[in-house]
């Protein structure tokens, strides 16, 4: 019954008190704990129940040894009463005080080198007098003595284990006498304390507060060495004894072996997320840190609502850390535990460590602590950390004291998530010694630092391919592993990184996805509809099939929503980067190397075709099947109905969503090149440079040569068992050729007039120019709104660049005004704002011709300009065609905002420059592409309206200051000197780029359009004004 009553009391007192506003919940958890201990506790019917908690609350502060005497004593007591242990306690008082009080040798003149410390400050004394009373009795070394003393019993001798005669250690001249060495060897096999060389406890068990005055280890300075080797051996040696001996070993010799590994703490919490359910998390416990920290990859999984963070996060030596992303309040629970609540703000951090443990622990190690309720079962095994608990919660976590396992062994520190393992322990000596660091700083940069980009100094560097070896290694995988059926189709492996990994269960997450994904599809039918047919075209076309087989990996699946012409599209997405315990399946698939041709070269060449056709690949990854062994790896849950059993699929093909997937299927397209490209030779030689992933975006010189390219693209895709779909074209015949297909869908020319989507632009057939398709916005004035209208504006040929830097330099001036992202703006730039707005959605209005070359022959010359302003420099590349009629049309165009900190007009206008000389070697493909159709190309002429530019081009590099001089050096390395020329600011096309106009005036702009109107005159007429500058600045001194 006193177990029953105490396990009742202890309930009691260890209910965690209620945190935050009170809830149904919590104060029914409350009635329920508490009403519950309390009522069993009454049923025992203990006779004087006051009496006893009163021995309850004062027994618990008792030290151990005494309680378990206490016990002993009173084993057949019911229930003790408070007065009975008082009585005990001042029997047990008079013991300690005649055992500390028995004559003693201490000051043998063999140790009087000790003794005369003896009358010194405490700071000074040496744990040999441990036992001479101190005035607090429960702090003395020997009280494990004591338990076989009765009160007014007089303890026996004890039996010296160096010579054997009835003294103490510390009384034996033998032992005093010899060196350290030979006291070490005589103590091997002793299984007392080597900190105050008592015979009654361990080391571990010693509550003296002194050591070694030598070397601050917990062992006697007696047993001081100055060399660690023998301390070493002796280690080894007290670790093949018994496991009793090895249990006593001291933590000062454990201390000196080089060979120790740490493991950091952790455990396996809950936090619910925006939808109220929870979310399991593994976290790492650090009292080090004064904040708790959540991962980018864990806060998306959650979709909790992020706050602005403006607190600075600094580590290990004041090393400020970048890229916290916010903060969010969270709350933790304990698995098993729902009482246990935590509250607190986490800091959003893209990653907080590398995979702990770093070196897992033996087997025969971590078996020993499976008989604990662990706050983490896997503790031994490396996984990711997605949350790190501070010290902001740390003193709310401990529970009790740690427990020890074995000398050497981590230790066990009770927690409200279970016991947490942590500490150092013994690990092999060719163990990676890398210590993890918590919080590694990310290379991500936050929204602010993604902003501050739009006014770096110049862009369009071209670098060389960097070779990575994960690359080679994916392409080598693909080339050994692909292979095609009897039908011509593609049949690929997944590259691994490593081994096929072993991923943790998915079965539980992704059943809870299909969950949530079914209670939003039955509040939206028409979304239901798609979804539900999605699925069945996969399963009619044989793309997946019910499977019984065991997974590796279930794969969670969602829809993505567009408006399209009016109509809400649905796209199924699978998740390959839902986490598991052993990762995602994507942390585990090699990406390989970048196949994609850059869009602005698939466009530019699209210009140069006098008749063109656009199509696109049908349901391309899916016509690429992925090898049998691996599709245990695209296992996914599905039912039609809800009140059906939920099924198992396999996934057939290949998948988006897989990390390898774009790899995988632009690595097909290039082997069927490969394989079949003899048969069809002008489809070979457009299907990589003219493709972006599944878009083919190509044309030809004449009607004929179009339509032969277009039978040979047909019959070569047709091999890898391709089919292609959405014809467009600029001329009927091309889409005739097709009508007869039914799977072909061409489009009609008379309804393409709203145009058709190619690459960012929009594309009118019926009159072959380019256009945008900008919908009227709603006007928010936040500096969020500003840069998500201004991230909508996709321009990849630069065609409205006066316009994107309009708007740039609206959000600069936000940005210099340090207003927040959702604070109210300035009323100046409310206006300027609105204004733009309202004039925006007229560029839908535009028609920008797209064929820029002539038939028949033709010479052509690149032409371009460049200006800066103290808000935006720029450049602008324009191609003249010379023939019976010239002509000149806008080519490309690229801008960039001046630095917020102040630079020289001068400055900005060579940057300008050196911008046009990168944005001239960006075309080479293009340049390229012309050169090999037989096309003569005149030396290309660059205008800036700077004479001092001019001046600086023209002046020897070494002459200049260090930022003048390396601008210049690359400028003359990419263009010659002799085609730079001065053009009068008026005349200057990149004047409007660089200071920013308004929609409607771009309309009527011919001079950004077409260039200065002496382009399409022949070069002798073109003005003559190549004035220097006669003073310099940025001249070096003559020394």
């Amino acid at each position: 019954k006193r177990i029953l009553a105490s396990s009742y009391l202890n309930e009691l007192i260890n209910f965690k008190s209620l945190q935050g506003k009170p809830s149904v919940q919590s104060l029914k958890l409350f009635l329920s704990k508490i009403s519950e201990n309390i009522y069993a506790f009454k049923l025992l019917n203990i006779s004087n129940e006051s009496d006893f908690i009163l021995y309850y609350l004062a027994v618990q502060r008792l030290d151990p040894h005494s309680r378990e005497q206490f016990e002993i004593e009173n084993q057949k007591t019911e229930f003790p009463s408070f007065d009975k242990l008082s009585e005990f306690v001042r029997g047990r008082c008079l013991v300690l005080e005649l055992s500390d009080n028995a004559p003693s040798s201490h000051h043998s003149s063999a140790l009087g080198d000790f003794s005369s410390k003896k009358n010194k400050s405490s700071n000074h004394k040496s744990s040999l007098f441990s036992s001479q009373s101190t005035g607090t009795q429960s702090k003395r070394t020997d009280v494990k003595a004591s338990k076989a003393f009765k009160p007014n019993q007089v303890s026996k001798p004890q039996s010296c284990p160096v010579c054997g005669q009835s003294h103490k250690l510390l009384d034996c001249l033998k032992f005093t006498k010899a060196t350290a060495s030979e006291r070490f060897e005589w103590l091997r096999s002793w299984s007392g304390c080597r900190n105050c060389l008592s015979s009654s406890h361990v080391t571990k068990d010693c509550s003296s507060k002194w050591h070694c005055r030598f070397c601050d280890l917990r062992h006697h300075s007696l047993l001081h060495l100055d060399s660690p080797s023998k301390p070493s051996t002796m280690k080894t040696d007290v670790q093949s004894s018994k496991e009793t001996t090895s249990k006593n070993t001291s933590h000062a010799l454990s201390s000196i072996n080089a060979n120790h590994q740490v493991l950091l703490g952790t455990a396996i919490a809950h936090i619910k997320d925006a939808r109220g359910y929870s979310q399991c998390v593994r976290i790492v416990i650090d009292s080090g840190s004064q904040s708790s920290f959540m991962t980018q990859r864990f806060l998306n999984k959650l979709g909790l609502q992020v706050s602005r963070c403006s607190r600075k996060i600094s580590g290990i030596g004041g090393t400020m850390l970048e890229g916290a992303r916010g903060k969010v309040t969270c709350t933790l629970t304990s698995t098993d535990r729902a009482e246990v609540m935590l509250t607190t703000e986490a800091i959003v951090v893209n990653k907080i460590t590398t995979d702990l443990p770093m070196v897992s622990l033996p087997e025969n190690t971590w078996k020993h602590y499976s008989q604990f309720t662990l706050a983490d079962p896997m503790f031994w095994k490396s996984g990711p950390v997605d949350f790190l608990l501070g010290s902001d919660l740390f003193a709310d976590t401990i529970t009790g004291s740690p427990i020890t396992i074995k000398e050497d062994w981590p230790k066990l520190f009770p927690t409200v998530f279970g016991h947490v393992v942590l500490g150092r322990f013994l690990g092999d000596s060719d163990s990676s010694t890398t210590s993890p660091s918590l919080l590694c700083s990310s290379f991500v940069p936050d929204l602010q630092n993604e902003l501050h980009r739009f006014w770096e100094l110049e862009e369009v560097i071209l670098k060389k391919p960097i070779i990575n070896p994960e690359d080679e290694k994916c392409e080598k995988h693909f080339q050994e592993n692909h292979h095609r059926n009897e039908n011509g189709r593609y049949v690929v492996r997944l590259p691994f990184k490593g081994e096929r990994p072993i991923l943790g269960d998915t079965y539980p997450t992704a059943k809870k996805r299909l969950q949530n994904l079914e209670t939003k599809l039955m509040k939206h039918s028409s979304l239901k509809s798609q979804y539900c047919d999605f699925m069945k075209e996969y399963v009619d076309l044989g793309h997946m099939a019910v499977t019984s087989s065991s997974s590796n990996y279930i794969i969670p699946h969602h829809s993505v929503t567009k408006e399209d012409r009016s109509q809400i599209k649905l796209r199924v997405v699978f998740d390959a980067s839902s986490s598991t315990s052993n990762g995602s399946l994507n942390d585990h698939l090699l990406t390989g190397p970048k196949l994609q041709t850059d869009i602005k070269d698939i466009l530019l060449g699209f210009r140069t075709h006098s008749i063109v056709f656009v199509c696109d690949v049908v349901k391309m990854y899916r016509n690429i099947l992925l090898d049998t062994q691996d599709r245990a790896y695209q296992h996914i849950l599905w039912r039609f109905d809800p009140e059906n059993c939920v099924q198992k699929y396999e996934l057939h093909t290949l998948t988006y969503g897989m990390s390898c997937s774009p790899f995988l299927a632009l690595r097909v397209i290039r082997q069927l090149k490969e394989d079949e490209g003899a048969d069809f030779p002008q489809a070979a030689s457009v299907m990589c440079r003219d493709m972006y992933v599944d878009d083919l975006v190509t044309g030809a010189s004449s009607l004929d040569e179009a339509l032969t390219l277009q039978t040979q693209v047909i019959g070569l895709m047709k091999r890898g068992g391709f089919t292609l779909s959405k014809w467009a074209s600029n001329h009927p015949d091309l889409l005739k050729a097709v009508s007869d297909n039914s799977s072909s869908q061409p489009i009609n020319m008379d309804d393409s007039e709203s145009g058709i989507k190619i690459l960012g632009l929009v594309w009118k057939p019926e009159n072959d120019c380019f256009s945008y398709k900008i919908n009227p916005v709603s006007i928010t004035y936040s500096k969020r709104a500003i840069l998500s209208t201004i991230a909508k504006l996709y321009d990849p040929l630069g065609f409205i660049s006066p316009v994107i830097v309009k708007a740039k330099i609206i959000l600069q001036e936000l940005w210099k005004a340090n207003v927040g992202w959702d604070d109210d703006i300035p009323n100046q730039i409310k206006t300027d704002w609105q204004e733009f707005i309202l004039q925006l959605p007229s560029l839908s209005n535009l028609n920008i011709t797209r064929f820029v070359c002539q038939t028949p022959a033709f010479t052509y010359q690149l032409v371009g300009f460049c200006d800066a302003s103290a808000k935006a420099y720029s450049a602008t590349i324009y191609m003249r065609t010379i023939s019976g009629k010239n002509t000149s049309m806008i080519l490309i165009s690229k801008t960039k905002l001046a630095p917020v900190k102040t630079i020289s007009i001068p400055r900005l206008e060579l940057c300008g420059a050196l911008l046009l000389s990168r944005l001239f070697v960006s075309l080479r493909s293009f340049v390229t592409s012309l050169n090999d159709k037989g096309i003569i190309q005149q030396p290309p002429q660059f205008f800036t309206d700077s004479s001092v530019v001019l001046g600086w081009l023209n002046t020897p590099s070494f002459k200049l200051k260090t930022f003048v001089a390396n601008r210049v050096t690359e400028i003359l390395e990419k263009t010659p000197v002799s085609s730079w020329h001065h053009v009068r600011s008026e005349e200057n096309p990149s004047d409007c780029s660089s200071r920013g106009i308004l929609p409607q005036q771009l309309f009527h702009h011919p001079l950004w359009w077409e260039g200065p109107s002496w382009l399409v005159k022949s070069m002798e007429e073109w003005p003559q004004s190549d004035a220097l500058s006669t003073v310099l600045p940025e001249i070096k001194q003559d020394t």
